[in-house]
């Protein structure tokens, strides 16, 4: 499994894209009555019911990925969650899709230490067979630079003594 963690460099936010099918936290409120989300919170963070995000992770997910699990889906979503909640910094995933997740990491932790973690525990959790390869893209500035005016130096003087 091949892992590319783009760190933003403003915020303690980094993109982890996957090359392999993630489950969505894109999670659709169950029932009539189901509240929706505020557009503020995190699609899954540490104060999240584990065992209510794993039923409806399952539910969603249904026939997405292309591994076969040796246990019942909510189990595995549920050890997922649970192993999430322990990564060190992880505030909560901000977004997610079919090959990537955006995570939040507190602002005193390294986010690109937060983002390996994350992306270790979904390749440990998921695909634990394969290798892992992950890399670190960093955005590059590019500075721009405009010529300075140039000013002529003054002519030299000779200063000659006569005496």
């Amino acid at each position: 499994m091949k892992v590319l963690i783009t760190p933003d460099k403003s915020k303690p936010i980094a993109r982890i894209d996957f090359n392999r099918d993630i489950p969505s936290f894109m999670l659709q409120p169950m029932g009539a009555r189901a509240p929706q989300r505020p557009r503020n919170d995190y699609l899954f963070s540490r104060g999240d019911d584990s065992n209510q995000t794993a039923g409806k992770m399952a539910a969603e997910n249904t026939g997405r990925l292309p591994v076969e699990f040796s246990t019942s889906p909510v189990k595995v979503y549920r050890e997922l969650l649970n192993d999430l909640a322990l990564v060190e910094g992880l505030v909560g995933i901000c977004e997610s899709c079919r090959y990537s997740i955006t995570i939040r990491s507190g602002q005193l932790f390294e986010v690109e230490q937060v983002a390996e973690a994350t992306a270790r525990v979904i390749h440990s959790v998921l695909y634990p067979r394969e290798e892992l390869e992950v890399d670190l893209k960093k955005k590059r500035i590019r500075k721009q630079s405009t010529p300075r005016p140039t000013k002529s130096p003054p002519p030299k003087t000779v200063n000659k003594k006569t005496g």
